[in-house]
């Protein structure tokens, strides 16, 4: 009997090997070793042993180590990936990224033609692990990095969460709330949230910004903050993507120079499994204003942003709203609240637009490959269970 299933399961890797074939492609001009030190240059790459004239070898053991200056961060993807595939939801051979730069933590492993996307480090230190096994050569990986300064990099008022350093330049999570935001990718977040794909990519890969209620009190919140913007030349107009479950709230705010702080969206309404986008026009102002996120936890809530945005222009399709009055909360910060942050607590009109709903497929041939091995598998087994019985 174990003899059989061995057989097939041998068989199925065999289908996968033969199915997984990649169209002709240009390979980067990067010479492959196994391993290496990258301290002296501010950007570089490498790539598999044997990259790009042979197929790596098997049994390759690689570890690449790139270190930056303290305060910088490294940021990094992978401009060529062509590994052994996944199969029975294991990766043989596999890329194994450090962002910590500490072997001690868990990487996250790429096979397949699963490129790395646009990452950076916790720290000024990168490890990056390349093993294969016994059995089966593929032409290999490229991995390109270069050292970022995140204290020069100039503050953007749209965000969408998938640069190199997750939260943009300019954002930051505020001091007076009770918890921060998280920042993930999907396939990481989902486990969480439920929610498997970003609005920006529509992909696993893609990150987004969320809070659950899960280990929180009823009623914290986190807020993310914008850099300075100057809206005395027009009206603009704030867009921010946002999908939610249970009885959480999202509010926007509008934060004058002057500390005042007026609430000028809310929602509490679950859009369950749909991106919704809110778009609140931010009128003229003589002084500088910041947009305020603010996310409250429920009793069981689940809330997700992504793509904000402030742009020129009036908003377009809204319809209006009315802005729950919400309590004062108590900050996290041991230091005493600024007295010049006030809440406006008051009802008041406001806009919003209403639910867009998007949806991702995958690309036909990938289904129907994906079709044909799993009616191939059920076969084989249905086969083996005949013969056994």
């Amino acid at each position: 009997m174990t003899e059989r299933y061995m057989k097939v399961i041998y068989l199925i890797v065999a289908i996968v090997h033969i199915s997984y074939q990649q169209q002709e492609d240009i390979k980067p001009e990067v010479i492959g070793t196994c391993g290496g030190r990258y301290t002296g240059s501010r950007s570089g790459s490498f790539s598999s042993p044997g990259f790009p004239f042979t197929n790596y070898n098997t049994t390759a053991n690689c570890t690449y180590e790139v270190e930056a200056p303290p305060g910088y961060l490294i940021a990094f993807q992978s401009t060529y990936m062509n590994v052994e595939p996944v199969v029975l939801g294991v990766c043989f051979d596999f890329v194994a990224v450090y962002k910590t730069g500490n072997l001690n933590d868990e990487p996250e492993k790429f096979c397949g033609s699963s490129s790395i996307p646009l990452d950076s480090t916790t720290g000024n230190r990168l490890i990056v692990i390349f093993q294969s096994d016994l059995t089966f050569n593929y032409p290999g990986f490229v991995v390109t990095w270069g050292w970022v300064d995140p204290s020069i990099l100039p503050p953007v008022l749209e965000c969408n969460f998938d640069g190199a350093i997750p939260l943009c330049s300019g954002w930051t999570q505020f001091s007076y709330d009770l918890f921060d935001w998280s920042l993930d990718r999907a396939r990481q977040a989902a486990s969480v949230t439920g929610i498997q794909e970003d609005h920006t990519t529509g992909t696993i890969i893609g990150r987004y910004a969320y809070i659950t209620s899960e280990g929180r009190n009823l009623g914290d919140n986190a807020i993310l903050l914008s850099p300075t913007a100057y809206v005395n030349d027009g009206e603009y107009c704030f867009n921010v993507w946002y999908r939610s479950t249970g009885d959480g709230y999202l509010y926007i705010i509008k934060v004058n120079s002057d500390g005042s702080a007026e609430y000028i969206f809310s929602s509490s309404t679950a859009t369950n499994q749909d991106w919704r986008v809110a778009r609140v026009p931010i009128p003229q102002t003589a002084t500088p204003v910041q947009i305020a996120v603010e996310g409250i936890s429920g009793s069981n809530s689940t809330l997700a942003i992504d793509d904000m945005q402030l742009s020129k222009g009036p908003c377009q399709a809204i319809t209006t709203s009315t802005v729950t009055p919400r309590v004062s909360v108590t900050p996290r910060a041991t230091t005493t609240q600024p007295t010049t942050t006030t809440e406006i607590l008051t009802t008041r009109e406001i806009t919003t637009e209403e639910a867009v709903i998007e949806s991702t497929t995958l690309h036909p041939a990938v289904q129907h490959v994906l079709n044909t091995l799993h009616s191939m598998f059920v076969m084989i087994v249905e086969w083996v269970r005949q013969k056994d019985y």
